[in-house]
């Protein structure tokens, strides 16, 4: 996980195993490659209307979910 810290401070996407893609603010992580997110929005997709944000805040991505 020390190739992070390329991406500290700056936005990133993450796409989960059940599908879901979340962009945010790269702020820390652990050894679990547990990561935390500022800024969160779920983004998805749809035929009719494009992309579509939905904002979460902050958030913890526990690392054997991406």
């Amino acid at each position: 996980m020390a190739t992070l810290q390329a991406f500290m401070d700056k936005r990133v996407l993450l796409v989960m195993q059940d599908g879901r893609v979340i962009l945010g603010n790269l702020v820390g992580w652990d050894q679990r490659s547990n990561i935390v997110l500022s800024d969160c929005v779920e983004r998805r997709f749809s035929l009719e209307s494009g992309a579509i944000d939905s904002p979460l805040g902050v958030y913890l991505v526990k690392g054997d979910q991406m």
